[in-house]
């Protein structure tokens, strides 16, 4: 899979839990994200159905051509035109344009739900992660305190 296949995102159902559990395990995945819980099947499937039922989130996986996760990411603490986002791509498609594709995908959702200004927190360290989200307009708008992460926003245009 490389970034010149299309690639479709869904909204995430419980047949995505499976591959989101092994990637937030996965370290090359961990090294980019803020988590400190070891993810299990059990506690990811509770999570996601209490997630289904808040109306201020969505989450999607997007799948390949042969439905296979690439990626997911969610739009969550909606309220006022704004939000927050999380993305994440599988470990072994690291590098090869999935983030940016997906990218594209959750801006498009964004403009959908009617959001005017979009923020992320990243790991200063994760500059690949900061290289693309700022060629998607996000500007570094602060730290986080105490934690080595920087606070990203973008207008959703």
């Amino acid at each position: 899979m490389g970034s010149g296949e299309p690639i479709t995102c869904v909204p995430l159902v419980e047949e995505h839990l499976p591959a989101r559990v092994e990637w937030l395990n996965d370290p090359r995945v961990r090294a980019g994200i803020t988590i400190s819980f070891q993810a299990s099947l059990e506690d990811t499937v509770t999570w996601f159905r209490k997630a289904a039922e808040d109306e201020t989130r969505a989450d999607f996986a997007c799948v390949s051509q042969d439905g296979s996760p690439v990626s997911m990411f969610g739009i969550t603490d909606i309220a006022d035109g704004s939000a927050a986002l999380y993305l994440y791509v599988a470990p072994d498609l690291h590098a090869k344009g999935i983030g940016r594709l997906t990218m594209v995908h959750l801006l498009k959702e964004a403009q959908r739900l009617g959001l005017t200004e979009v923020r992320l927190e990243v790991k200063a360290e994760n500059t690949s992660a900061v290289r693309l989200y700022e060629r998607f307009g996000f500007h570094v708008t602060g730290e986080v305190p105490g934690e080595a992460k920087l606070k990203m926003t973008a207008v959703v245009r």
